[in-house]
């Protein structure tokens, strides 16, 4: 058959590549099928005697993460040397046959179109893969395309990690950096497409009375972080899934965490981290040590502030001997965990330069790019201390349905106020339970702020100081910015001077109310904590949460992600966490007095626990009648605490002396306590 142009039947010519040879493509009439896909070899008169044609016409991945992908692949095809098989090809061996019978999303039967789909168990994916489609015709010349690589839930470099949740991954460094992370940018994705370009944080407060300002926010060109701790500047991010053998080499492995200052679960008591399977069942018990978060994934990493002054943006800002100990996790299930990653920032003073660096304040860093970088739009819940982008509606990359990116601050620094009437507490996951420290409150979200590239007043901080007045809510020139006249903004429905501009945009943009962003730009944002002391070896633990939800247009993604980040601030603590006191492990049996005492109408009880055992707590009367039976389960070894309310038992109780009894294993203590009305 001679290959010719036939001007009344062809149309659509293009030149195409298979097999490192070019082809001309064009769609053609020529035959039965209207609209067939025809293809000629450039250079040879005659398309016959060569390999297989083979083009790629469209592939699609069905992801419902962590159970299964699904990849579904089409692809045009043409031989002269009849019959022809078509493979979809997984690391180089083939795991379907393709068919053009118009059954397997394949077109119409014989147009030359093969189509197949495959299911994989994400489990079985444990390595990267190349997915890709391979033609074979009778006398086995072959053809191959590659497609694209399928990777594994969790990819696991030495220096990075990109986890999965739902529809989205989550790249981080082992120096602080998110998403961008060199080679492997733009792995922050949703669908595949990239939603956050770099994301960080920064920090400042005063050592010995002098401002000290860093940061890690790679798109303004702060980079004051390195891997590893101080004089150990190694690379490394730990990595435990849920899914690991208990007392695997994930689990030993994270001894190499715990030396550099990771949290553990110690179930012996004996201050040392040694994950042995103690009575050879093959099964975690409490009494074993392990790992302090178990999420499905779990990846750990510590940096430190050891950017010499003259290699950093603030050249007067030498550094100050922290390091950060950071945890980052996900939990399937709960819809409200879906596209979410929780972190941890335990930030640590090591004393290099004072013992105590006061003043500090903390700020979530983003520079957030949903799709297009430039139809951007920045807000803030105060509700939910919550920081967003959002886009001002469609984008090239994701048609109407745009997702919406959020940072929501769980868990403020610990700010100690001295009033013994406060409290402030830490959430160390489900093992090691909830601190409770007395003294103290947390701090909770004090500003929002977002800055463009080259603004005049609100641009990249160009200084130590203006990094600081980003981080108390300000512009560069230490002002607040003011809802009336900012011209990126608008304020409706409300009176412009009531609005505190120390959170900028915290309006509603789905009701148009309030203070709103409405000049669409490539965003930065900031979600800032404090003002804290870091006291020497003393870490503080921030917790926060990065999510993402995706409706059908950009104002009910954000509606939608309001939405999680409520759920995230009422679901919080996180991981089923037990109220208790992890203070130090290895207590003995105690039963405190309560106080106040006398009390009225409400009292608190403290204990403490050796060992894992049925716990009793119960009250009596005088004549030795018991009234209230407060606990009656088994715990865990730890420190405890529980409010009793007189007015909770029935009738409630006349004034007078009553007795509460601990039991605990073998171990009874009962204590005196009065009430007066």
């Amino acid at each position: 058959v001679l290959f010719a142009r036939s001007f009344q039947d062809d149309w659509n010519i293009r030149l195409s590549i298979s097999d490192n040879n070019p082809y001309a493509v064009f769609l053609t009439n020529r035959g039965d099928i209207q609209s067939l896909p025809y293809y000629g070899k450039l250079g040879i008169s005659e398309d016959i005697h060569y390999s297989p044609f083979l083009q790629d016409f469209s592939t699609h991945i069905v992801d419902d993460y962590p159970n299964t992908v699904t990849v579904v692949a089409t692809a045009r095809a043409f031989t002269d040397q009849l019959p022809i098989t078509v493979s979809l090809i997984y690391n180089g061996e083939p795991i379907e046959t393709m068919y053009d019978d118009g059954q397997h999303n394949d077109g119409v039967a014989g147009d030359s179109i093969y189509g197949a789909s495959h299911t994989f168990n994400y489990s079985e994916i444990t390595e990267t893969y190349n997915i890709g489609l391979r033609a074979t015709d009778v006398n086995q010349n072959t053809t191959f395309l590659q497609l694209f690589p399928l990777y594994p839930p969790i990819l696991s470099g030495w220096d990075f990690c990109i986890l999965r949740n739902g529809n989205t991954k989550f790249a981080i460094n082992s120096n602080g950096i998110i998403a961008d992370i060199g080679p492997y940018t733009a792995q922050t994705t949703y669908d595949g497409v990239p939603v956050i370009y770099s994301a960080g944080f920064m920090m400042s407060g005063k050592a010995n009375g002098e401002i000290w300002s860093n940061a890690m926010a790679t798109s303004s060109r702060i980079r004051d972080y390195v891997s590893g701790t101080i004089g150990d500047t190694s690379t490394a991010v730990y990595v435990v899934k849920a899914t690991d053998p208990p007392f695997g080499e994930s689990w030993q492995n994270w001894s190499n965490a715990v030396a550099k200052g990771a949290y553990f679960y110690d179930g012996d008591g004996d201050g040392v981290y040694n994950p042995v399977d103690l009575n050879e069942n093959g099964q975690w018990d409490w009494s074993e040590d392990c790992p302090d978060i178990l999420g499905d994934v779990t990846a750990w990493a510590v940096y430190n502030d050891g950017v010499p002054a003259a290699d950093r943006w603030f050249t007067d800002v030498p550094p100050q001997g922290i390091e950060i100990r950071q945890t980052v996790w996900t939990k399937y299930g709960e819809d409200y965990n879906k596209n979410v990653y929780y972190i941890r920032y335990s930030i640590v003073n090591r004393g290099t330069v004072a013992d105590t660096l006061k003043d500090v304040y903390f700020g979530l860093w983003a520079d957030n790019d949903l799709g297009n970088y430039t139809d951007d739009l920045a807000g803030c819940s105060i509700p939910t201390r919550s920081g967003y982008t959002y886009n001002d509606g469609g984008d090239v990359a994701f048609g109407l349905s745009v997702p919406v990116v959020m940072t929501t601050l769980l868990q403020g620094p610990i700010r100690y106020t001295g009033n013994p009437e406060d409290e402030a507490t830490n959430n160390m996951g489900n093992l090691l339970g909830i601190q409770h420290i007395n003294g103290a409150v947390n701090d909770t979200l004090t500003s929002f702020v977002h800055y463009m590239q080259s603004h005049p007043t609100q641009g990249d901080p160009g200084s130590k100081e203006q990094m600081r007045y980003y981080l108390l809510g300000l512009n560069q020139a230490g002002d607040v910015v003011d809802p009336c006249n900012w011209q990126f903004g608008v304020v409706l429905g409300e009176d412009c001077s009531m609005i505190d501009g120390h959170f900028m945009y915290s309006g509603d943009p789905v009701d148009s109310t309030g203070w709103i962003n409405a000049f669409p730009t490539d965003q930065r944002q900031m979600l800032n904590t404090g003002p804290f002391d870091l006291i020497k070896d003393q870490p503080v633990d921030i917790i926060a949460a990065y999510h993402f939800s995706r409706g059908e247009n950009n104002l009910e993604s954000l509606t939608l992600g309001l939405t999680k980040a409520e759920a995230l601030q009422n679901n919080f603590p996180i991981l089923d966490v037990e109220d208790r006191n992890i203070n130090n492990f290895a207590v003995e049996y105690e039963l405190e007095q309560n106080y106040p005492n006398p009390f009225n109408p409400t009292t608190t009880i403290k204990f403490s626990i050796k060992k894992r055992s049925n716990v009793r707590l119960e009250i009596y009367n005088a004549l030795g009648q018991r009234v209230a039976e407060l606990l009656n389960q088994e715990m865990k070894a730890g420190k405890y605490k529980i409010k009793f309310d007189a007015q909770s038992v029935a009738g409630g109780l006349a004034s007078g002396v009553y007795f509460y009894a601990l039991h605990a294993g073998d171990f009874t203590k009962t204590r005196k306590m009065i009430l007066l009305k």
